[in-house]
């Protein structure tokens, strides 16, 4: 480790308050615990320190001694000693007295998506602390926003569906991240004949052939590798005809209308393929009208349209 001395910032008056030794080298971000104090460094720039918020490696002064130890640079150094000159700066009077420290509060930071979805990017109690609660809880703030704008994360849209017809929907992160992700259905459910698979880090796959029409109404989360989610509320939509006409007799008049299901409604019918037995016609709100003129056996198709096509 190379020992890189700081001018004297200050001149301590109590240099025999007992702070106790805080150089310490944090091996893992992810397990660094201890008291943090606010302070800028060169990995730090936003100021505050909190677990695992931050790469290794950190080097903090020992008390109020103006030598401090980096093996970053000797502008890292020099920033230690501003951050040795804040804890001289508030040290309490009396020797037998500890400075009052507060850690921060819960802070969540919220970011919108393009389809109204809402990104949080939470940092936990205790993440930061300073001389003041306020100061902590700006601190772990500041932080979240700072960076919660780095790993936002929205989720891409995806089709409808037609009854017995293939569907297949990639579902990708439309933003940034920090992969690999996760996808997983939190509450509602996927339409019958629809299954989701993760594919890769970054991609899961809507796939099958839909057999009931309707609006199904699941959650997807996605979860990075950091532990932030995003959750969207998707609406799939399996537009198809619910119902099937039964049989016509020959001179007797004769009514039925279709029903649709999934999308929007209104929903407009038409004739696809075939035709019609003699003496009947197809109204564009399904209904099957007229009076058949022949015995016959007819094969048609109808293709049914929702609002938002």
């Amino acid at each position: 480790m190379a020992i890189r001395p700081c001018p004297n910032v200050i001149d301590c008056p109590n240099t025999e308050f007992p702070l106790g030794n805080f150089s310490s080298e944090a091996p893992d971000p992810n397990s660094f615990t201890g008291l943090f104090f606010p302070f800028l460094s060169a990995n730090n720039p936003i100021g505050g320190i909190g677990g695992g918020n931050f790469p290794p490696p950190f080097y903090f002064a020992d008390g109020c001694m103006s030598v401090c130890v980096s093996e970053i640079s000797q502008e890292d150094a020099n920033l230690c000693a501003q951050r040795a000159a804040y804890i001289c700066s508030h040290t309490p009077p009396a020797p037998q007295t500890a400075p009052a420290f507060f850690y921060s509060n819960l802070q969540v930071c919220n970011f919108s998506c393009p389809d109204g979805s809402v990104f949080s990017y939470r940092v936990l109690p205790g993440s930061f602390v300073a001389t003041s609660q306020a100061e902590a809880d700006q601190q772990a703030a500041a932080y979240a926003c700072n960076q919660g704008a780095i790993h936002l994360i929205c989720l891409s849209d995806i089709p409808n569906g037609c009854l017995n017809s293939p569907y297949s929907a990639t579902v990708t992160p439309a933003a940034r991240g920090n992969p690999p992700f996760v996808f997983s259905i939190t509450a509602g459910a996927l339409p019958p004949g629809i299954t989701m698979e993760q594919v890769s880090s970054v991609a899961a796959v809507l796939s099958g052939t839909p057999t009931v029409p309707g609006n199904s109404v699941f959650v997807l989360r996605l979860t990075d590798s950091n532990g932030n989610f995003m959750e969207r509320t998707y609406t799939l939509a399996v537009l198809g005809i619910s119902n099937t006409p039964p049989s016509a007799t020959q001179g007797t008049a004769y009514t039925f209308q279709f029903a649709a299901a999934g999308g929007t409604p209104p929903y407009t019918f038409a004739l696809g393929s075939g035709a019609l037995p003699a003496g009947l016609t197809l109204a564009s709100d399904g209904t099957i009208s007229g009076t058949p003129t022949t015995t016959q056996t007819a094969s048609f198709t109808v293709t049914v349209t929702d609002s938002s096509a």
